[in-house]
């Protein structure tokens, strides 16, 4: 999802609320950025839009998932185990 939205270049600037945290940018390739939580900081609103988009058609969410303590660790594991076979 994210690397789609790094190709399109896209942003998310709402415009309800004051709360800078739904503020994104897909203005890195997330295969090469070493930081998971700038990865899951950007796809956090990303995915709260998309599954935005869905409910306001009457669909379920894209996105069904809670991104807990345990589910970040283990994306960071395999992110990490990634970005090292890569660079092997």
């Amino acid at each position: 999802m994210l690397e789609t939205a790094h190709t399109f270049g896209m942003p998310l600037t709402p415009s309800f609320g004051s709360d800078s945290t739904m503020n994104m940018s897909a203005n890195f390739e997330p295969y090469t950025e070493p930081d998971i939580a700038r990865i899951l900081a950007t796809c956090i609103p990303l995915t709260f839009a998309v599954n935005s988009l869905n409910r306001s058609m009457g669909r379920k969410d894209l996105y069904p998932f809670v991104v807990n303590a345990g589910v970040r660790a283990k994306l960071a594991f395999v992110h990490e185990v990634v970005r090292s076979s890569a660079r092997a």
